[in-house]
């Protein structure tokens, strides 16, 4: 890999070299080492608590690492808070295993609210240009009322280009 002034990786991104982001893994150390010390000290409380004081470190954690190339690294983490969350309500049943057969994933991320918003926002789209004329919005534009393109409208043409309706 590449590395610019700063000493940042860099990879080429649609052409364009840009900078290599990924939660360093002292980091993402220090968040499993928090989460783990929420489920040791609430290992007798319900799992719906659980969730409630996890959830928020999660969001936290994600959001500030979204952007960038952290995909890899939010599976990880995902992947093992749902192994605690198996192990929690295994062992509050005082069962064996992790009860991938018992609790599916849709039950854990839906019923119990476990966070799943683990996305990387990737580059945002750049807003279009709004025309300030006073005309209406389809006029301004040059769009087609009928459901056709502007294109077709403007050249005169029906549902093909260039034939006449």
């Amino acid at each position: 890999m590449l590395r610019d002034q700063r000493g940042r990786y860099l990879r080429s991104l649609r052409g364009a070299m840009r900078p290599h982001y990924t939660p360093k893994l002292k980091k993402r150390t220090a968040l499993m080492r928090e989460l783990k010390e929420v489920f040791r000290r609430h290992r007798s409380q319900p799992i719906e608590r659980v969730i409630s004081l996890i959830n928020p470190m999660l969001r936290g954690w994600v959001n500030y690492f979204a952007v960038g190339h952290s995909s890899e690294c939010f599976s990880f983490v995902k992947d093992w808070v749902e192994k605690k969350v198996r192990r929690h309500l295994a062992h509050a049943r005082k069962r064996k295993g992790f009860g991938w057969e018992r609790w599916s994933r849709p039950w854990l991320y839906d019923t119990l609210k476990l966070f799943g918003g683990y996305r990387v926002r990737r580059d945002m789209p750049k807003v279009a240009r709004h025309d300030r004329s006073h005309k209406p919005r389809q006029e301004a534009n040059g769009s087609a009322q009928c459901g056709k393109s502007a294109r077709c409208v403007r050249r005169g043409g029906g549902w093909k280009r260039g034939t006449a309706e």
